[in-house]
């Protein structure tokens, strides 16, 4: 996993992968390439103004592009220990005052350094493996964002779990097109420096300059959310997977299995994750090389359960330190276990089976319905490219089953009693929506998960029934 030579605490070293590998492609970022040295030369400068304007204490906050800028940055808090909060470049002005406000201590990277002078040089070896390396704010799908403080070792531990299922090649590179911000994109940067290998960063996520990357760079690896892998599927529908692409992690949302099952069969090799921010990343990943259509194994150093009411539950080396500036200690149960608000299932091969979100769960009639499953059922339609299930309100049933529907093609006609029947084929009666209606696109957060709290407000003309 690290290179021969590169002791534990020097893993994380920018300037120790220029001293090791400094000849080796250490990143390419819109389309230019940077060894390890160059890195490290560009780095550098960062690295003296980063110790003196942060510590432990006092974390650092920038927006993180998908930019040459913020794998600078990212790279020289890495180098002095300083852990930092990456902001998503789609928040708004004052959502990122907000995130600053409630979190105390945060120094933005323009602040005026506090000290005439600055910190004495910090070396890899200084840096505790418990201290925090970044603090990631949690999609915010369920409540107010929550800063996830993750360290040194979470990272380490995850990406060691990462390597151990897909291994590392000698020429592998590995294509993030997903935010930085996001614990996901960000785990990808640890893993290749770690590694010694390619980052391929794309400033923002395009079909046609996604696919140009793959092809252009020889991407041998890529990480994907559900969304990004239905518009490269319907956006270049003659595209074909090239032989060096050999995985794609698909994870960030539930993917739908029709969605899974349609990429398999054009030959993406698909492996399906499960994780969280709490988690620094994965948790369960289908193994490599298989692309079956199965749970996910956990990986190395992480445990699961599932607890009586069918929640996930999650412990191991990988596990969060807590809730940046908050009171409360992370709720876990009397055996360390931390509850993900996840509903799953272990099979009797030990594989996990993600079943939904347990807030996410309507009450219409009495009965329990997963609105997971009832968008699988609706996304197997020929002319749904995606759907999007809540409830709303309602004097008789207490929740009205409602479907936002995306449809295939932008002008393919669709009717609600279609759907209706199409739901009633493959569902009981009382998870069927009671409305249809028609976007464009589905609501999702910065992050590019489906954002259920928006359903309401993207709700417009019912679909002709």
């Amino acid at each position: 996993m690290v290179g021969r030579g590169v002791s534990r605490s020097e893993s994380l070293s920018l300037r120790a992968a220029a001293r090791d590998v400094g000849a080796r492609l250490g990143a390419v970022v819109d389309d230019v390439s940077y060894t390890y040295a160059a890195l490290w030369s560009l780095a550098q400068p960062l690295v003296a103004r980063v110790a003196a304007l942060g510590s432990q204490s006092h974390p650092l906050a920038f927006v993180a592009h998908g930019s040459l800028e913020t794998l600078l940055t990212v790279y020289a808090c890495l180098e002095a220990g300083v852990p930092f909060v990456p902001l998503h470049p789609r928040l708004g002005e004052e959502e990122r005052r907000e995130l600053v406000r409630l979190w105390p201590n945060v120094r933005g990277l323009d602040a005026p350094l506090p000290h005439p002078k600055a910190r004495p040089e910090t070396t890899p070896a200084d840096i505790d493996d418990e201290s925090a390396l970044a603090i990631v704010h949690s999609s915010g799908t369920t409540g107010a964002p929550k800063g996830v403080v993750l360290s040194r070792r979470a990272f380490l531990a995850s990406a060691h779990a990462s390597a151990a299922n897909l291994g590392w090649q000698p020429e592998d590179r590995w294509l993030v097109a997903m935010p930085l911000a996001h614990v996901g994109g960000l785990s990808v940067l640890v893993r290749t420096l770690l590694a010694r290998r390619t980052v391929v960063v794309a400033s923002r996520f395009d079909v046609h300059a996604w696919t140009h990357a793959v092809a252009r760079h020889a991407v041998t690896l890529a990480s994907l959310v559900p969304t990004m892998l239905v518009r490269l599927i319907e956006e270049a529908p003659g595209w074909r997977v090239p032989p060096h692409l050999r995985a794609v992690l698909l994870g960030g949302d539930a993917a739908p299995p029709e969605l899974v099952r349609r990429a398999t069969a054009a030959g993406w090799p698909l492996l399906t994750t499960y994780g969280l921010s709490e988690a620094c990343s994965q948790v369960a990943t289908q193994p490599y090389p298989s692309a079956a259509n199965a749970g996910g194994v956990v990986l190395a150093g992480m445990e699961v359960k599932i607890s009586a009411a069918r929640e996930i539950m999650v412990r191991g080396v990988s596990l969060f330190s807590g809730y940046y500036a908050s009171e409360s200690e992370p709720s876990l149960d009397a055996e360390g276990f931390f509850p993900t608000g996840d509903l799953g299932e272990l099979d009797e091969q030990g594989r996990l089976h993600v079943l939904g979100r347990r807030c996410d769960t309507l009450i219409s009639g009495g009965e329990n319905v997963q609105p997971q499953e009832v968008e699988a059922a609706l996304a197997t339609h020929a002319k749904v490219r995606e759907a999007l299930v809540g409830g709303l309100p309602d004097p008789v049933w207490g929740q009205k089953i409602v479907a936002l529907i995306a449809p295939r093609h932008k002008d393919a006609p669709l009717a609600g009693a279609d759907l209706d029947a199409w739901a009633r084929a493959r569902l009981a009666s009382f998870k069927c929506p009671k409305g249809y209606y028609r976007v464009d696109e589905l609501p999702r957060t910065p992050q590019g998960k489906v954002d259920r709290r928006a359903l309401v407000a993207a709700l417009d003309a019912p679909l002709p029934w």
